[in-house]
């Protein structure tokens, strides 16, 4: 890992706790090792568990704490706590935020995290039965999750082209200059560039596929190539001056939208970039 690479990285810790929740949106959560999400069972007094489908799963927003700290709210009111009967299960049935409802969250990757209770220093787990707990002592594959929105839980459907429906897209439906609006950090939710970057930020696109970028810092370009709703960035680079602070983190995020994203969702003034299992990597706006 290069010297920029290690800033970004710690810039990015550094500042989480203040960061993502400035611009938290409603989130579900996912398994990644069964791709299931967590739903509360009402059956059960709200204990989280595994559902198959995206319109059973438990909405949250996320209550910024002290430094990496968060609570998990669901849109009823009620927080989710850890704790629940002697197995530690987790649910969305509590009225305050204390030590049980309090919760570390772990990057492991662009969009994969781990979640550690505060009250016990465990990991939440997927059991065997689907339920969540606050049970494990090391991360394994059941230990690992990631977000999404709840309205593109299911895949996104490309809106038809006014006067050519079915017609095939191309680089030129991208074309123009657009702002960056979102991008991915490391926990999964989409976050807002902070104030100071915004002006200074953009993708632009040309009809010819040729592609440069800035999230404040560097001059990025590139290569992009469109066909239907399928997209792909190539040849990225980018000039190789040190970016501390959220500069260089927002521009590290925004490299990572652009390796990732492989599906396009295209409107009038907006763009919409999934990687491949259909999670949102970048929302640009047209300027």
């Amino acid at each position: 890992m290069n010297k920029l690479l290690l800033s970004a990285l710690a810039a990015f810790l550094a500042v989480a706790g203040a960061v993502a929740p400035v611009a938290a949106e409603d989130v579900i959560l996912v398994s990644t090792h069964t791709r299931e999400f967590i739903g509360a069972d009402a059956a059960q007094n709200g204990v989280l568990r595994s559902v198959p489908t995206p319109g059973q799963a438990l909405v949250v927003d996320r209550i910024a704490l002290d430094g990496a700290k968060m609570a998990f709210r669901a849109k009823n009111g009620n927080f989710v706590r850890a704790g629940v009967g002697p197995k530690t299960l987790l649910a969305a049935a509590s009225s305050h935020i204390r030590g049980w409802e309090t919760f570390e969250i772990e990057p492991l990757s662009a969009s994969k995290f781990a979640i550690r209770s505060v009250q016990n220093g465990l990991y939440v787990s997927l059991g065997a039965d689907g339920r969540l707990s606050a049970s494990a002592r090391d991360i394994t594959s059941r230990e690992t999750f990631s977000t999404r929105a709840p309205e593109v839980a299911a895949a996104p459907e490309r809106p038809g082209r006014p006067g050519r429906p079915g017609a095939e897209a191309d680089e030129s439906d991208l074309a123009g200059r657009w702002a960056i609006h979102r991008v991915r950090t490391f926990d999964g939710s989409l976050t807002a560039l902070p104030r100071e970057l915004r002006r200074d930020s953009f993708v632009r696109i040309r009809d010819n596929g040729r592609m440069s970028a800035s999230a404040g810092c560097n001059d990025i370009s590139g290569t992009v190539r469109n066909r239907g709703d399928m997209v792909q960035f190539g040849d990225v680079a980018a000039t190789k001056k040190l970016c501390l602070g959220d500069a260089g983190v927002y521009e590290m995020l925004l490299l990572i939208a652009f390796d990732h994203g492989r599906v396009v969702d295209s409107g009038a003034d907006q763009l919409r970039f999934y990687d491949v299992h259909g999670d949102a990597v970048m929302v640009l706006r047209r300027n």
